[in-house]
């Protein structure tokens, strides 16, 4: 399986100090996948947080990182990977879309948080981000 064409969708460096996030929280309810990030703003070193909301997941993985893979999926190499990236094309997120027998449309995420040494994978529907 192949996931490619990387996209930036939030850009983490922009409000991250240097060392990344100081709390990650994940809440799965109703079908819905809440992370909120927790991060010391870089202009006043007060506690803010980032809300990603992933509507309708059919798949979510929170595993540590650096670690062994357990994932056959192949994916394209990309730079900012403590950014919010979306992959256009995902064999992974079509063969779930076949699994519903195409009644839903899903979208493909990944980020990776470099302070709590994990990253989050997201096949869902959509997504809503609240700063």
């Amino acid at each position: 399986m192949k996931c490619t064409t990387p996209i930036i969708i939030f850009d983490t460096n922009s409000i991250f100090p240097s060392y990344g996030e100081n709390e990650v929280e994940l809440i799965f309810r109703d079908g819905n996948l809440d992370v909120k990030v927790f991060y010391e703003s870089k202009e006043n070193y007060e506690e803010n947080f980032i809300d990603f909301s992933f509507k309708h997941t059919c798949y979510h993985k929170f595993t540590s990182f650096p670690g062994v893979s357990d994932s056959l999926i192949s994916y394209e190499k990309y730079d900012d990977i403590s950014s919010l990236i979306e992959f256009k094309y995902s064999d992974y997120k079509l063969d779930w879309e076949k699994h519903f027998n195409y009644l839903f449309k899903f979208r493909h995420f990944r980020i990776f948080f470099i302070s709590a040494n994990h990253y989050l994978e997201v096949i869902c529907e959509d997504l809503e981000i609240k700063t």
